[in-house]
């Protein structure tokens, strides 16, 4: 089964075990658009935060070093979570495994009508891995 799923024993049995969910199917548009839309969203956000503290700045008594600290924190803070976000939809390939958390907060974050993915684990995810597995 290894070779014709083109998978690793360990990797089946991770999926077979439940201890790790496999992508069955991406819409590569869809995964796009988030992309996109996070993206813009991003931006979006890095802009607000730039007026929020450009308005702070101009109040009397203002210290403009620990305002810059914070903007730089929180500039940093969304970064960060950009780039997860960007990395867990960039890994979304057919066959790709992930563990329960970044499966959970992927569905979490994206609803279920929008989502750009479908994944399963158990021997039900790996009958429907090969078409020719019958109930």
């Amino acid at each position: 089964m290894s070779l014709l799923l083109g998978m690793t024993v360990r990797n089946l049995e991770r999926i077979a075990y439940f201890a790790s969910y496999v992508v069955l199917a991406v819409d590569d548009a869809r995964r796009e658009q988030f992309l996109a839309d996070l993206e813009a969203e991003t931006e979006a956000a890095r802009a607000a935060i730039k007026i929020r503290y450009e308005k702070r700045a101009q109040e009397d008594e203002a210290d403009i070093k620990q305002l810059a600290a914070e903007q730089s924190r929180e500039v940093e803070e969304l970064n960060e979570s950009y780039s997860t976000k960007k990395a867990q939809l960039e890994s979304l390939v057919k066959g790709s495994l992930m563990n329960e958390t970044d499966y959970r907060n992927l569905a979490r974050r994206v609803r279920r009508a929008d989502r750009s993915w479908h994944g399963w684990y158990g021997a039900e995810a790996l009958c429907s891995m090969k078409s020719t597995c019958r109930s």
